[in-house]
Parts: C-alpha cells; structure tokens; sequence
C-alpha cells in the first residue's frame, strides 16, 4: 500500500479496488469501519532474535501507513492477537494437540529464553507482544483470542458492537489461517468484509494465498488492494 504525496504536498487517501466503497464517505458510513490487525506478533513474525521473516517484513509498512489513515479519520484500529491464558482452560484437547500442549519444543530454546515462560504466546509475554517496529496508538483496542478465529473466546463482537462498526478492513497474518478465520466469521456474522491483500501474508505455499483471495471475493466480502494513483483521492 502507498500513501503518496503529490507536488502541493497533499496527501492521498486510500480506497480500495474491486468495487469496495472508498475510505472516504457520507456521515452514515464515518463512524462504522473498523480496521482488524491480527497476529502481528513476535512469535510469528521473528525468525531470530531481531530479524523478520521476509514475508512479513514486507506489510509493516503498508499496514502502518493504513493504521494512521484511519486513526486520522477517527475510525477504529483493532489489534486482534493471541493472548493464551496459562491454565489453558479455554483451549480445546484437539488445539493443545496441535500447538504442542503450547510449550516450546527444544529447537526453540532462544524463543523461551526472551518469553521468559515456557507457554507459547501466553498473555503479556514476549511471545504474544506486537512487533515493535507496527505503530500502535492510545485510542487503538487490544482483543486477547485463545483460539484461531478472534471472535470465539473472545470480546471482539461485544466491542465492534459497542462503537457501532459495521464494515471490517482486514490485515495481518497468517492470511490462510487465522485471518480467513476471523473474517469468514465476521462474515456469519453479519459484517461487510473487506481484505487489504498488500497488508497481509502468509507463510504457506501459494495455493493457499490463491485459494483464500478466490474464495473471499467469490463469496465472503470484496478485496482492496495496493493504492495507485487512479484509485485514490485528495485529502
């Protein structure tokens, strides 16, 4: 995504592609779009100590650039990420299996050692932190989930509730699993959805980033893409 500039030093503001109805808009629509930034975290996005993972590198930048876009049109920024409680007591017997009862198998010593717990992605750990180099504000909302979806076990309904929101931006990672998770929920739900492709990424192969983008706008919401210059308008 490319916030740009022209000659005046005006800038541009994003609207999606694909039909989806722009950023900018009348009173009724103000107040009701929500951008969801889900799993950007450390666990995730760090292949060492300090350094991210390529595919995930190359979002940061547009997902900061849309986070403030919104933030200075007063429309919500949500951080959707996995905040597991310890006791596991809202984890399935099939989830533990699968994420290893959450606990770090050897080969991932230096992940333990800068968690400072043994417990994968386990609420306010170094696991579970948001990348440092993502933008993060006052007014932005923080939903801890326990599973891959962000709604189930979670406050993320009762919060868009609560301001009214209607129209969900999607970004983050990983595209095929936990996004596609949250977004065909808020599908079910009842929410206009839209995936911004240059924000998200994943790191499975690409026939599930194909599979994802054909099912989403087939059938779950609409697509925004990067920003050009034939699909913006002046701020």
């Amino acid at each position: 995504m490319h916030i740009t500039k022209n000659s005046r030093g005006q800038r541009w503001r994003a609207a999606p592609e694909f039909g989806v109805m722009p950023l900018s808009g009348n009173k009724k629509h103000f107040m009701e779009k929500a951008l969801l930034i889900i799993d950007m975290q450390n666990e995730f996005c760090l292949k060492n100590e300090k350094d991210i993972g390529y595919n995930y590198s190359s979002i940061v930048a547009p997902i900061n650039a849309i986070s403030s876009h919104f933030r200075g049109n007063e429309w919500k920024v949500f951080w959707v990420n996995w905040g597991v409680d310890p006791s596991l007591e809202s984890v399935s017997e099939f989830q533990k299996e699968k994420f290893n009862n959450y606990e770090y198998p050897p080969e991932m010593n230096w992940k333990r050692k800068l968690n400072g717990s043994k417990k994968v992605l386990e609420k306010s750990s170094w696991s579970a932190s948001i990348l440092s180099s993502l933008k993060k504000d006052k007014s932005d909302i923080y939903v801890s989930k326990q599973t891959i979806s962000g709604f189930h076990t979670s406050n993320l309904d009762k919060k868009l509730k609560e301001y009214s929101l209607k129209e969900l931006y999607f970004a983050g990672i990983n595209l095929d699993q936990c996004v596609l998770a949250t977004l065909l929920d808020a599908h079910c739900l009842g929410y206009d959805c839209i995936l911004l492709e240059d924000c998200t990424s994943t790191s499975s192969p690409d026939y599930c980033r194909q599979a994802v983008l054909y099912n989403v706008d087939k059938l779950f919401g609409n697509r925004g893409t990067r920003l050009t210059p034939d699909s913006l308008s002046l701020r």
